[in-house]
């Protein structure tokens, strides 16, 4: 067995005691070793790689407790004393990346917030403990605390493009001239925030929360002359811990959006494109004028048409 997978083991037994796992069984399996633990009336795997080509170990785990996966991968993420960064899930094994995402992409009202966040494998740890993970399973007042706390430690490892409506409607008007559509928009805006970061870290590898099953955000990237790193799409990315930081700080920023414009012209804007956003829309063209919507919504959504269609 690799002196590498060893030391491995070695530091699993001691993480997986402080966490009151017990070992059940171990086997050798192609390229590593599987290591079935118990906790309660729970159990699960984790198997250990490793790749004497890239010098790394990597970690994988499976249980069919959710309860039971989180106890395993709050193991791995103590793995980082280690000298060589594991791999938290099945998705990387980078040691320093960019993540981006973003929010409103699917809201009538408010702007649209792309961001990107930079990550070394030593924040993992410090990230997760300030909460960050999928923005979906967090509420307004979690995200807006914890992307203050984000934001005040990292304060120069984000970047963001903040498209107010009025901007957007624009870009989205040249865009669709250009025969492109939102895609490449969104594309466009990743790109800038991502080469940003890059070019200021120069990290490993890029992971971008999949929007699209086109290569755009490479494309756009090769224009920024980012293109020659590791770039990872994919859905659910904010299993990432780089790109889940990127989607509660443009979440936040987002929110802060939507208050700005429902203070500001003294109507409630909703979150969504729903039906609630109709009513809402009516209620602004009434209060403000039809010229207005311009500056809070995104008027290529139909909620346009029937908001002007239906005035009262």
């Amino acid at each position: 067995m690799d002196k590498k997978l060893i030391e491995a083991l070695v530091h699993l037994d001691k993480v997986t005691k402080e966490k009151r796992l017990h070992l059940e069984d171990s086997k050798d399996i192609p390229y590593g070793v599987q290591q079935e633990y118990s906790f309660l009336d729970e159990k699960g795997k984790i198997n250990i790689y490793y790749s004497a080509n890239k010098d790394r170990i990597s970690f994988t785990v499976s249980s069919k407790s959710e309860a039971m996966k989180k106890r395993l991968n709050e193991v791995i993420i103590k793995q980082q004393t280690m000298s060589f960064p594991p791999q938290i899930t099945d998705l990387h094994c980078w040691k320093s990346w960019v993540g981006s995402d973003e929010s409103g992409k699917g809201d009538y009202f408010g702007p649209l917030v792309v961001t990107a966040f930079y990550c070394r494998y030593e924040d993992i740890i410090p990230l997760r403990e300030m909460g960050v993970k999928d923005s979906k399973e967090l509420k307004d007042s979690q995200i807006d605390i914890i992307a203050k706390k984000v934001m005040a430690r990292y304060p120069n490892n984000y970047q963001q493009i903040v498209l107010v409506p009025s901007k957007y409607n624009e870009l989205y008007g040249r865009f669709k001239e250009s025969k492109k559509n939102l895609n490449h928009l969104l594309a466009w805006a990743h790109s800038k925030v991502i080469s940003t970061l890059v070019r200021k870290f120069n990290p490993e590898g890029i992971f971008v929360d999949r929007f699209t099953k086109q290569n755009l955000v490479e494309y756009y990237l090769a224009s920024e002359k980012c293109d020659n790193y590791d770039i990872i799409q994919a859905h659910q990315g904010e299993r990432d811990v780089a790109v889940a930081a990127a989607s509660i700080l443009a979440r936040y920023k987002f929110s802060a959006g939507i208050e700005h414009y429902s203070k500001l012209y003294g109507v409630k804007l909703p979150k969504g494109g729903g039906a609630q956003t109709i009513t809402a829309g009516k209620e602004f063209v009434k209060k403000c004028g039809e010229e207005k919507l311009n500056e809070v919504a995104k008027l290529h959504f139909k909620n346009s048409i029937l908001i002007n269609n239906s005035k009262e």
